[in-house]
């Protein structure tokens, strides 16, 4: 009998070190889980600032490439003009240059019409307003007088009352 309890006992002792060594195994594989988990974090966020640093490299290659085909248009504007200057006549210069002049006159006499036009609307709202404070007046000063009228009932109905 007294080696029943002994077994018993080494096998409770043998389990315990047994799950013991399992629960080390355990937090050895979480410990690294966890480290490698850091590392997998650590390399988003550098893939993040990669991409950042992508998007804003990016922004500046968009912005240069609309820089130069803007400079290109300029440029070839620039050489058509000299083509056409060459191949022109002082006369047809100037026949170009008053055209040139009756389109900006055309259009500074449409702007200034605009602008007298929007003026007298202004004069016309300014009218309303000044007409409509003008009768909310008027119409506040009877409202008043009338007001003075009731009270003035009012106690003459309570004098007689009495």
């Amino acid at each position: 009998m007294s080696q029943l309890p002994k077994a018993n006992a080494d096998d409770f002792w043998d389990r315990e070190a047994l799950l013991a060594q399992r629960e080390n195994t355990l937090f050895a594989i979480e410990e690294e889980l966890r480290r490698r988990e850091e590392i997998l974090l650590e390399r988003e966020a550098a893939l993040g600032a990669l991409d950042q640093e992508y998007a804003a490299r990016e922004s500046v290659l968009l912005e240069r490439e609309l820089t130069l085909r803007e400079t290109e248009a300029l440029l070839d504007a620039q050489a058509r003009m000299a083509d056409s200057v060459q191949g022109n006549t002082d006369g047809d210069i100037k026949a170009l240059e008053t055209k040139a002049l009756g389109h900006l006159q055309a259009q500074f006499d449409e702007r200034e019409a605009s602008l007298k036009a929007a003026e007298a609307v202004l004069h016309e709202r300014e009218a309303f307003i000044e007409r409509s404070e003008n009768t909310i007046s008027e119409k506040g000063q009877q409202l008043q007088e009338w007001e003075a009228e009731l009270e003035h009932l009012h106690d003459e109905l309570k004098g007689g009352a009495h």
